[in-house]
């Protein structure tokens, strides 16, 4: 069991979403990474994007906490296996009444569920509810420890994904396709209301000229009457738009790996990417 000491804590408060816009703002730096040099005096001269990549391989050597797992799946599966070109991936995405870690979207949907050896499965039960209403398969990410644990629970369809300590990951159990149990009322529930309203207009060939309150309830309507392998593409297909445009993908790959999963979790400006694109290879020391 890996210890959660001070230095771990302050290295994973580097990969949290308000530490990565304090920096996108243009936050003064000085006071931005005076958090650091309790942990690593001698950063000066180091650049940000190598200060980002000396913490996250401290986390992973140290303290393998959800970061490091979001962002594996996101370099293995989404940069590794398949394409930022063709699959996108959502981040803490609020499906019913759970929140997913890590969501990719390609030719199929796919739930990626984590739990570290700091996490319990108290609520998977629930979780596994939810994501199984929504998506075409759903995976635990565990411990190689813990991997067989979690293969074991008598869960429908789940599959189970153990993550080595060389950053593999290894399926131990594989998910079933569970397509025709996703139910297209919480489908809906996932999409944006500029989504679903292309989606209708698009199935529909109309265009949608309604009062803003009642467009949400016409367009569910219609879309609970799609076809459930039709509305279920459609889903996709939106859920892929969302981080596959050329922009969004230039800037991904202009942050180390160890950022790319943080990149998808935190929505900025286009001002601002630029802005933190730039900083990267900025010395510490001129600040």
């Amino acid at each position: 069991m890996q210890v959660i000491d001070n230095a771990n804590m302050i290295y994973a408060k580097a990969f949290r979403r308000p530490f990565f816009n304090s920096l996108a703002r243009g936050e003064d730096l000085s006071a931005t990474l005076s958090l650091f040099k309790e942990t690593i005096p001698n950063y000066n001269g180091l650049t940000i994007r190598e200060l980002f990549d000396l913490f996250f391989d401290l986390l992973r050597k140290n303290y393998r906490n959800e970061y490091v797992y979001k962002s594996a799946i996101v370099n293995k599966v989404v940069f590794g296996r398949h394409s930022p070109k063709t699959s996108s991936s959502s981040i803490e995405l609020p499906v019913n009444n759970s929140i997913v870690d890590v969501a990719v979207f390609n030719g199929h949907s796919t739930a990626y569920e984590i739990k570290t050896e700091f996490d319990t499965p108290k609520r998977l039960i629930t979780q596994s509810v939810d994501y199984l209403d929504v998506f075409e398969k759903v995976y635990i990410v565990t411990h190689p420890s813990l991997a067989n644990k979690y293969a074991a629970l008598d869960i429908p369809n789940l599959g189970v994904i153990s993550l080595s300590l060389k950053e593999t990951l290894s399926v131990v159990k594989e998910a079933k396709l569970n397509t025709e149990n996703v139910k297209l009322e919480k489908i809906f529930n996932v999409l944006r209301r500029s989504e679903y309203v292309k989606i209708v207009e698009d199935y529909t060939s109309s265009v949608i000229s309604l009062p803003n309150g009642v467009v949400q309830n016409y367009c569910k309507n219609i879309f609970l009457s799609i076809p459930l392998e039709v509305a279920n593409s459609y889903f996709i297909n939106a859920m892929k738009k969302r981080a596959t445009d050329k922009e969004f993908i230039d800037y991904l790959y202009c942050l180390p790996a160890s950022l790319r999963a943080l990149g998808y979790a935190t929505p900025l400006s286009k001002k601002h990417k630029d802005y933190i694109v730039n900083l990267m290879d900025s010395k510490i020391e001129s600040y």
